[in-house]
């Protein structure tokens, strides 16, 4: 069998490395103790939204590549190709 690449699951370990990223923006100011007014609290907001959008996109794609997988591995054809003799 020939093999393939599976460009969902790709973005889906892009998107969550991202997403841990954004983790790491939201409890920086909490471990650092960096003052909320002096850029604390935007950091945190930044964070939570690069957050819950990644998380959101790589779960997307995770079901995108497994829907993939599903399709390439399993028994059924999805096409058939036929040719003549003069073809």
């Amino acid at each position: 069998m020939l093999e393939y690449r599976n460009g969902p699951k790709k973005w889906a370990a892009i998107c969550l490395t991202i997403t841990i990223i954004g983790l790491i923006m939201i409890f920086y100011p909490i471990f650092s103790e960096m003052d909320g007014f002096d850029g604390g609290f935007a950091l945190m907001l930044v964070g939570l939204i690069i957050t819950l959008t990644f998380l959101l996109s790589s779960i997307i794609f995770f079901i995108q590549g497994h829907s993939l997988n599903r399709a390439i591995e399993s028994a059924e054809k999805i096409a058939r190709w036929s040719y003549s003799k003069n073809e």
